[in-house]
């Protein structure tokens, strides 16, 4: 009888140990949850400060003219037989002197590359830039292509055709 007496005070003394070790472990779990919640509010909130001036291109796009501040104006990928001028216009936020944006405009008909622009500021800037090429006696019927690039990253390749 006492060896089963024993047996039962063990079974209860272990359910005791691991009923108060399972509580614990929860108690713990959940104070690890808030406390990742907060670390991760943290991180978000130090982000959010550096991200203000992480450079972004936000817009890229072919387009028939631009405005003053560069933003396009009538956006296209098709243009018109006899068009003398074709325009890149390129949005970014906190662009800075280190870094170049570069346009590689080809013509398909024979892989050529037509014309190579860079721009690069003197200070970090937000804003638009466009590129452009003209051809004075407008461009021939065909498929073109612009192909940008920062810092020779390429960031995008638009199709265009003259027709």
């Amino acid at each position: 009888m006492f060896i089963f007496l024993n047996n039962i005070y063990s079974h209860k003394k272990s359910k005791i140990t691991f009923l108060v070790a399972f509580t614990a472990l929860i108690f713990f779990l959940l104070g690890s949850v808030s406390c990742t919640a907060d670390t991760q509010d943290i991180k978000e909130k130090v982000k959010e400060a550096f991200d203000e001036d992480t450079l972004e291109i936000t817009e890229i796009v072919l387009c028939e003219s631009v405005a003053q501040d560069f933003t396009p104006i009538e956006a296209t990928d098709v243009f018109s037989e006899g068009t003398e001028e074709i325009f890149l216009s390129v949005r970014f936020d906190n662009i800075t002197p280190e870094n170049i944006l570069k346009a590689e405009w080809y013509y398909y008909g024979n892989s050529e590359v037509i014309s190579v622009q860079e721009f690069q500021t003197d200070k970090i800037l937000s804003g638009y830039n466009s590129f452009n090429i003209k051809v004075k006696e407008g461009f021939p019927p065909g498929d073109y292509k612009v192909s940008v690039f920062l810092d020779d990253e390429l960031l995008k390749v638009i199709e265009f055709t003259v027709m």
